[in-house]
């Protein structure tokens, strides 16, 4: 014969129902605890997230005026020494029995010093010379 709830005596009833009830209300409350601190965490994080993203985009504005002004001074600076515009010219100049195109100012050859000839980069594909 089997042990059934039907058989406890009224005091065992009490005691397990007791005992179940302080199980549940424990268990709701430690839930009710878990889902509270979660929520709090959470959206602590997410402060946190938006307060570094703010930061961030802050030093990145600092950065960009910073280099737009730096930009601008040296570009004044380039165009006081060089006040015409570069351009490619089209013919070719003889390097080595190699044509390498030069960047001319107001038609007059830049970089054509026998020392910087050899530092020349030719950009057409070619090899550079030794």
């Amino acid at each position: 014969m089997g042990l059934t709830i039907r058989n406890w005596s009224l005091g065992k009833k009490l005691i397990a129902a007791e005992a179940l009830l302080v199980l549940l209300l424990l268990s709701a409350f430690t839930f009710y605890v878990y889902k509270y601190s979660e929520t709090l965490l959470e959206n602590s994080h997410i402060d946190d997230m938006k307060r570094q993203v703010n930061l961030a985009k802050g030093m990145l504005e600092v950065y960009e005026n910073t280099v737009s002004h730096s930009t601008e001074k040296f570009s004044n600076v380039f165009t006081s020494y060089f006040p015409e515009r570069f351009k490619l010219d089209l013919c070719s100049y003889e390097c080595r029995a190699e044509g390498t195109k030069l960047i001319e100012l107001d038609r007059t050859e830049t970089f054509t010093h026998l020392r910087l000839r050899p530092h020349i980069r030719i950009r057409a594909g070619a090899e550079p010379p030794p």
